[in-house]
């Protein structure tokens, strides 16, 4: 079986660091550019993120196919399906651990998307807030 892409999490890194420190920069003041700047971080974590799902996907396309190609020709070997199955995921434990721990690792990221989506809103809400009471301001 050929080896499997490894996801490389580095610009996911940086990319959360960056969108952290936004944040905590607009968590003191609201201001259109720092907001601007962190649209176009989230879009870039946004972008890696689905390129690391993009590479999960293949990598369990990839095992998939070797269980059934293993299984057709291991079937004939075995009493059952379920001691065939056995058999090959105890051949292939190493990848079908790699594979979880890549679906974790994408569980994490659709976690934090959501947690810096709630996030975005929040300071946008802020900023409009801020917009409203400044209208009712009499001059």
């Amino acid at each position: 079986m050929k080896e499997f892409e490894q996801i490389d999490l580095s610009f996911i890194e940086k990319s959360l660091k960056e969108i952290d420190w936004l944040f905590h920069k607009l968590n003191k003041s609201v201001d259109i550019k720092t907001q601007s700047e962190l649209e176009f971080c989230i879009y870039y974590f946004a972008c890696t993120s689905s390129d690391i799902s993009r590479i999960y996907t293949r990598n369990l396309y990839r095992l998939n196919k070797e269980t059934d190609i293993r299984f057709l020709a291991e079937r004939k070997n075995y009493n059952s399906d379920l001691a065939t199955i056995k058999k090959i995921k105890k051949d292939l434990i190493k990848e079908y651990t790699e594979i979880e721990l890549q679906e974790m690792v994408i569980d994490w990221l659709n976690d934090r998307k959501k947690d810096i989506r709630r996030l975005a809103n929040h300071i946008d809400w802020i900023r409009i807030d801020w917009l409203a009471q400044a209208k009712r301001i009499p001059k």
